[in-house]
């Protein structure tokens, strides 16, 4: 007997091979359409047949699937056919379940993917339900070492990015008797910090470097903050506050929009 029926809209397919994948990791098979009519088989009985031999469905809901007659087909075959508790409504898009599946599930535990995550809440759920072991995933594992004590270096290069500013821009400031290179590079100073502060979180986001992404964003940050002092000595080098402003407003809009692209790429991920 097959562990797990997957009902869902093929529109939501990112989300269910994140779950197929999960589950492969757990050990729990389960069917899906995709993978699981032969070909020459009436698809409605095929997936009778699916529902009748499983032990759980997963029913995998959003605005695309209360759309789909065929995800609802399913859904109410399985209510009204399987034992209760068998089907499990798991929310991926934040949506409300419509009156009638309210309805349906009215004694039953509703799971989103906002609270309950794949990888660790959802598929904990479901090992327990069938009887297996859970495992957690590698993923997890590798976050509790990065966060032991002694690998969080964003105190001591955000504390050195300040003195190393500061005293830039007082020297500078001196050197060149500029007051507007003083502030210049105090603002870069500052736009640095605070850019290598949302860089991190309570447990450091530096570790996260290996990954190209943050590596691009953390560039595109010290690129914008270099600018400003780099476009304030060439304005007054050239004794122009239009050559050396209007490079710097060319130079920061590339930048913000580079860093724009990646943080999409990033959150898409």
């Amino acid at each position: 007997m097959v562990d797990i029926f997957i009902s869902y809209s093929r529109k939501d397919t990112l989300v269910v091979n994140q779950i197929c994948k999960a589950l492969d990791y757990q050990g729990i098979s389960y069917f899906i359409d995709r993978q699981g009519i032969a070909g020459g088989m009436e698809f409605p009985e095929r997936i009778a047949e699916a529902i009748m031999g499983c032990r759980f469905v997963l029913f995998v809901a959003s605005e695309n699937s209360y759309q789909s007659r065929f995800t609802s087909n399913e859904v109410v075959f399985a209510f009204n056919r399987k034992p209760a508790g068998a089907v499990i409504p798991y929310i991926i898009d934040g949506s409300s379940l419509p009156h009638e599946f309210a309805f349906m599930f009215a004694n039953n535990q509703v799971y989103s993917l906002k609270k309950a995550p794949v990888e660790t809440v959802l598929m904990k759920t479901l090992c327990d339900l069938l009887d297996k072991p859970f495992v957690k995933p590698a993923e997890t594992v590798e976050k509790k070492q990065d966060s032991k004590p002694g690998k969080d270096y964003s105190c001591s290069v955000m504390t050195l990015i300040t003195v190393v500013g500061l005293t830039l821009s007082v020297w500078l400031g001196i050197r060149l008797h500029s007051v507007l290179m003083g502030i210049s590079i105090f603002v870069a100073t500052m736009v640095l910090f605070f850019g290598c502060l949302g860089m991190t979180d309570s447990n450091s986001r530096f570790r996260s470097f290996r990954k190209i992404s943050y590596a691009l964003q953390m560039a595109l940050i010290v690129i914008g903050s270099v600018a400003l002092p780099v476009c304030t000595w060439i304005g007054i080098a050239t004794d122009s506050i239009m050559i050396g402003g209007g490079l710097l407003v060319v130079v920061e809009t590339v930048v913000i929009f580079l860093y724009s692209v990646v943080s999409h790429f990033k959150t898409s991920d």
